[in-house]
């Protein structure tokens, strides 16, 4: 998927990049603007940003992970359950999920500046917001389908006759 990727590489002292791992290991957090729409319209990109910690404890429903997949992109989601050997995720701005392996995860998200404004992701206010997007996950994926049946062919490049 495009316009999800959230960290890039940034350079070290010495001129060489600098993976995720590296970087928290050496600071013990990171804070980084967001890459991508798929967390909108709770993070928007270029203009708020993250802070990641080591992963310390096992993933909980709602956590906010950054992983990375096996083609090296980056990418932030939400946990939406939890499995023996993956954790199931998915963007606020999408309806498809996706299964991620412990192996891939990274770090987790502690809390986010949202128009400079710091949220911690333990706020009661935060969490019961979280668990209100969550369960609407299946009407956005009845309104992405109801979008694709009556479009008519609106958008679509379709033969003249």
């Amino acid at each position: 998927m495009q316009g999800e990727e959230l960290f890039r590489p940034a350079g070290s002292a010495d001129g060489t990049e600098q993976s995720l791992e590296e970087a928290l290991g050496a600071a013990g957090y990171l804070v980084r603007p967001v890459e991508g729409d798929s967390m909108m319209p709770m993070l928007d990109q270029r203009r708020d940003f993250v802070k990641i910690v080591p992963l310390s404890a096992p993933l909980k429903k709602y956590d906010l992970p950054l992983y990375r997949r096996p083609s090296g992109q980056y990418v932030l989601h939400r946990v939406i359950a939890v499995c023996k050997k993956y954790c199931v995720t998915c963007g606020y701005n999408r309806w498809k999920s996706e299964k991620g392996p412990y192996a891939w995860l990274g770090g987790v998200t502690e809390g986010f500046y949202k128009d400079g404004k710091y949220i911690s992701c333990g706020d009661g206010a935060y969490l019961a917001y979280v668990r209100r997007v969550v369960r609407g996950r299946f009407s956005r994926f009845v309104k992405a389908a109801f979008r694709r049946l009556f479009s008519h062919g609106k958008g679509r490049k379709c033969k003249k006759r």
